[in-house]
């Protein structure tokens, strides 16, 4: 949470409590891109695969307009080959968060998914 009050609901709050999760109420500015690993591992890879495919497109059809049936295809490309266990694993590394062990109280050694 980047301290906006509309990330903030009672009912948010009140289910973290319930499944003991801890709430961070203040993280610093321009830090959130290290809690959302997604977005720097995964979206950006998504957003280059689809401007690729749809450059490839407008190059094959010049001069022809888009339809929603080409954007779903562009979007079927993109998501194949951005979201994979690789990507995702990577974006955690990248970010500086690895899986917990909690038994031991350290990392986990059982990152390796891909």
């Amino acid at each position: 949470m980047d301290n906006h009050e509309s990330y903030i609901s009672i009912e948010g709050i009140n289910l973290c409590k319930y499944n003991g999760v801890t709430v961070r109420e203040y993280v610093p500015p321009y830090c959130t891109h290290r809690l959302q690993p997604l977005d720097v591992g995964l979206l950006k890879p998504f957003h280059t695969f689809y401007n690729d495919a749809l450059c490839s497109w407008e190059k094959a059809n010049s001069g022809t307009l888009v339809t929603i049936c080409q954007i779903a295809s562009f979007v079927g490309i993109a998501y194949v080959r951005s979201m994979t266990l690789v990507n995702m694993a990577a974006a955690f590394k990248k970010t500086g968060i690895h899986s917990y062990d909690r038994f031991c109280g350290k990392p986990s050694n059982r990152s390796n998914i891909g």
